[in-house]
């Protein structure tokens, strides 16, 4: 289900994503670029199927390169002199908490890449 919420947040703010968007350089790819590539981890996928990476980003590889772009969200609108930012992994999504008592969640009704 958080994968899902991910690409349908990532598939709404699509356009947000190509200011955050970067080309793996082609020495991540295979020897035959035409089966697919290899990521950061030499982990290889086949060309034209997304993924998840490691580092919060959705990639995917063609004939060309490998394109990630950030799934990273962060809240715009929260009480930053009560609260703080704390990074869910899980999610992909700084969350706000109250700076005295971490386990209590803010309110935060914007979120951007």
């Amino acid at each position: 289900n958080t994968i899902l919420g991910i690409l349908l947040t990532w598939t709404i703010f699509g356009t947000l994503y190509e200011a955050q968007c970067t080309d793996i350089p082609l020495e991540f790819k295979t020897d035959d670029h035409s089966n697919g590539c290899k990521d950061r981890h030499g982990e290889f996928h086949e060309l034209n199927i997304y993924w998840i990476s490691d580092y919060c980003e959705i990639c995917q590889c063609d004939e060309e390169e490998m394109e990630c772009s950030s799934l990273i969200l962060r809240p715009a609108d929260y009480d930053k002199e009560k609260c703080e930012e704390v990074f869910d992994r899980e999610s992909c999504i700084f969350k706000p908490v109250e700076k005295d008592n971490p386990s209590k969640s803010c309110n935060a009704t914007e979120y951007f890449v």
